[in-house]
């Protein structure tokens, strides 16, 4: 029986993380996922003789009605209800530089409860001064929501190829995102950040107030192109989407697709310059 006994103690302890890890670390965890599930089946692999030793064709029969039983239950029960509530993903969005704004949703489809606010709406780029792709976006009533303030500083030293910027977040920002364009490097608050087909971009979770100060330097005789984003919990005062119902939650922007910018009930002001 240690066989058996070995297996079902890391089922028990070991497999309850992987989804777990999935959800926290989306796929870039999948290395850890694979050698996890690797390990687990190693260790189990001992004890299916004692499983089919008694009746080798018996076994795989009854667990092949047990799946198709699982399997039909799966299909005919309610996916989700009050118990366990569908996480959807509403969101405000606000184009600093053209003063328009939108409702959004990275989701496949908008939620049943908010169809008439997305009515006429598509899906691609979203339409803002800030990359975020693959969204489903409807206009909506503009707002004063302010968004982060890009600075140029010293502009003397742009002759020799360089410039530094501060981007400071609007108060109550809990993130603040920048991508810089045409830069073949560049230094935040003194830290040196890597360029990639010269873009350097990054986050900041729990922004400081005064924003950050960036040392760039120009790749090319194009403009440097700053682009910021700012969000917050929360939708603009007077806002609604609808009633969202029991059977749903919003989504965190951690759940797929991985963007943080992208988490449900929450108001994301874009904003960008050129120098």
């Amino acid at each position: 029986m240690t066989p058996l006994m070995n297996a079902a103690v890391a089922i028990v302890i070991v497999a309850p993380f992987i989804p777990q890890l999935f959800t926290v670390f989306g796929p870039m965890i999948a290395p850890a996922i694979g050698g996890m599930t690797a390990t687990l089946v190693m260790v189990s692999a001992p004890a299916m003789r004692h499983v089919l030793a008694p009746a080798p064709r018996v076994a795989p029969a009854i667990a092949l009605a047990v799946a198709v039983l699982a399997f039909v239950a799966a299909s005919v029960l309610p996916t989700f209800d009050r118990r366990y509530p569908r996480p959807e993903t509403v969101l405000f969005a606000v184009d600093g530089d053209a003063g328009r704004s939108f409702w959004m949703t990275p989701d496949p489809a908008a939620p049943p409860w908010a169809a008439a606010t997305f009515a006429g709406a598509t899906r691609g780029d979203a339409p803002l001064p800030f990359p975020l792709a693959d969204v489903l976006a409807a206009p909506a009533p503009a707002t004063t929501e302010r968004g982060p303030e890009i600075t140029w500083l010293a502009d003397a030293a742009r002759r020799d190829g360089h410039a530094r910027v501060r981007v400071a977040p609007p108060d109550g920002a809990e993130v603040l995102a920048v991508r810089v364009e045409g830069v073949r490097s560049a230094r935040v608050d003194g830290v040196p950040l890597p360029s990639k087909d010269d873009v350097v971009a990054f986050r900041f979770f729990a922004p400081p107030r005064a924003g950050v100060e960036i040392d760039l330097a120009n790749a090319s005789a194009a403009p440097v192109v700053v682009r910021a984003a700012s969000q917050h919990g929360g939708l603009p005062a007077g806002f609604s989407p609808g009633v969202r119902p029991a059977e749903s939650i919003p989504k965190p922007g951690m759940l797929p697709p991985w963007e943080v910018l992208l988490e449900s009930d929450t108001t994301v002001v874009a904003v960008s310059s050129s120098h």
